[in-house]
């Protein structure tokens, strides 16, 4: 199955950096950020990189070595990973609320030599320190204690780095990005500077064929997906690309995001759905302070289409697209075309992107099926992933031997080649677009003296999407409490992976008969449960 757009021949034979600084001289002096200290052309950009690129090279950062980021949304964290993938090193993205034992597990897989930090993690990074015997060199975004200033890589540096490596794109890894897959513990997806080369030139090429979402220069785009997500690095890219500037360093409350709409003239954003839930649910939401909005990007989740509805009538945006990709695809591979006011579309991922190929497999046998027909979908794009780090074994399993890969996604395709997610196949809970891994969870509780045995899944929330709940049960003669539980997990994981769909204690969990976790049928109990509630308080 293919989309409805022409395939296109992708450029080759350059690393992601000089891709986008070749789009990037042609914007030359029009706006790439807007901060609130000031604003930054295309051109300033450019000269920063390659500052920082010499300023990282004067510490010793050469090709192959891996630079960890533990950082939230600032401009600093672009211009950073750009300069260090000019020098052939290889970016790791951790999730700034991580917890110390979090980062611990992150950048002792993926082999971290520098890691950037900023003041809301040096206290997390310093309890970790002792436990990343390979960080040799910790770099800050704030001018900490017993750390390399960024800014002084930036002061009385030379022009640009010398001897730059020459970087094979299609061998050479760009980013470690760490992703859940279908299954188990968080794993390293290496991608390659040609990988998001060729996802982001066939984005942008959406040729003979329906009315495609375009960014323009014309246009001012403001993202609230985390920037070490790879959610957070599409705008990023995308605005590279398109000559559209960018909001940076906005906090994501309701109010702060319509003070910085009213204050840049935002004309797109990027969301995840629970944002966009808290936007239509908000008294303080008027459309007359957000006239500048012409679209509304959504992706990471599913997006009802109630919640559509109604932040269209309360935003005065008629122009919705939805996404799909996964960070094994090299982003995206679906793309809802733009009609303005089609709301009835809205719960399609869309088309196909050029140059992709899908199908859908029957779970149980792998026979493909047709239109309309439920099962497994599997892809095939040239900028899919190498596979995951140190796992051959989950790589295997995820990519066929004639490359596809598989999603863990269930859904269809209609007659007209529109695509539908409606169930997930893998174990993986999405929070307020997080993957969160069951198996992760399952690890933390068991350490736990009183616990014997723990299946966690994930069950329905109207403004997270889903929420992780345990189902423990507890060894012979022992005791403890649902809160205990939850604080006892709480202590060592981020916010967005504790029990707030809680805890259930159960003499047993189901199996089957040799003995496998049935791990679905508490889902759908789950599910069930939520669905009754709903209904009884309608009544």
């Amino acid at each position: 199955m293919k989309g409805p757009w022409k395939d296109v021949a992708v450029p080759r034979g350059m690393s992601l950096p000089d891709f986008l600084f070749s789009y990037m001289k042609r914007h030359g002096d029009a706006v790439a950020f807007y901060t609130d200290d000031r604003t930054y052309t295309f051109n300033d950009t450019m000269a920063i990189v390659k500052r920082l690129s010499a300023g990282l090279q004067s510490v010793g950062l050469v090709q192959g070595d891996i630079i960890g980021t533990y950082v939230g949304n600032r401009i600093e964290f672009i211009w950073l990973w750009l300069a260090a993938l000019r020098l052939g090193a290889v970016v790791t993205t951790c999730n700034p609320v991580y917890t110390s034992e979090e980062l611990i597990m992150q950048f002792n897989d993926s082999k971290v030599k520098y890691i950037v930090v900023e003041a809301a993690t040096i206290a997390k990074y310093n309890a970790a320190k002792n436990k990343l015997p390979l960080v040799k060199t910790v770099i800050s975004m704030d001018g900490l204690r017993n750390t390399i200033d960024l800014n002084s890589l930036l002061i009385n540096q030379e022009s640009d780095a010398k001897n730059r490596p020459r970087i094979d794109p299609d061998r050479v890894v760009a980013f470690i990005l760490y992703s859940s897959g279908t299954t188990g513990l968080p794993k390293g997806v290496l991608l390659t500077h040609q990988a998001l080369i060729t996802n982001f030139f066939l984005v942008n090429n959406l040729k003979e064929g329906p009315p495609s979402f375009e960014p323009t220069p014309k246009d001012i785009i403001l993202s609230v997906f985390q920037y070490f997500h790879a959610g957070g690095l599409i705008p990023q890219i995308w605005c590279f690309i398109a000559g559209a500037a960018q909001v940076s360093n906005v906090q994501f409350d309701v109010s702060s995001l319509l003070a910085a709409i009213n204050k840049w003239k935002v004309t797109i954003l990027f969301l995840v759905p629970p944002v966009l839930v808290a936007i239509a649910k908000s008294p303080i939401v008027d459309k007359s302070k957000v006239k500048s909005l012409r679209a509304i990007l959504c992706g990471a989740a599913p997006l009802g289409k109630e919640v559509a509805m109604e932040a269209s009538q309360k935003l005065d945006v008629h122009e919705f697209v939805q996404t799909f990709g996964m960070t094994e695809l090299g982003f995206l591979t679906h793309l809802a075309p733009a009609y303005p006011g089609q709301l009835d579309r809205i719960g399609t991922c869309g088309f196909l992107i050029p140059n992709a190929e899908g199908k859908i497999v029957d779970v149980a046998t792998l026979k493909e099926l047709g239109t309309n027909e439920k099962g497994e979908i599997w892809l095939k794009i040239a900028s899919f992933m190498q596979g995951y780090l140190n796992n051959p074994k989950a790589t295997s399993e995820t990519i066929t031997n004639d490359g596809w890969l598989r999603t863990g996604d269930i859904g269809y395709y209609d007659e007209e080649g529109y695509w539908f997610i409606i169930d997930r196949l893998k174990e993986l809970i999405k929070v307020r677009g997080f993957q969160v891994a069951p198996a992760e969870l399952e690890a933390v509780i068991l350490l736990h003296p009183s616990a014997a045995e723990v299946i966690v899944v994930g069950v329905p929330d109207d403004y997270s999407g889903e929420l992780p709940r345990a189902y423990v049960v507890l060894k012979q003669n022992k005791t403890a409490t649902v809160t205990e539980i939850e604080e006892f997990v709480k202590e060592r994981v981020a916010y967005y992976k504790q029990l707030k769909g809680g805890v259930r204690f159960v003499n047993e969990l189901p199996k089957t008969g040799s003995g496998k976790l049935l791990r679905r049928k508490l889902r759908d109990e789950a599910r069930a449960e939520i669905e009754s509630r709903k209904m009884t308080s309608k009544l």
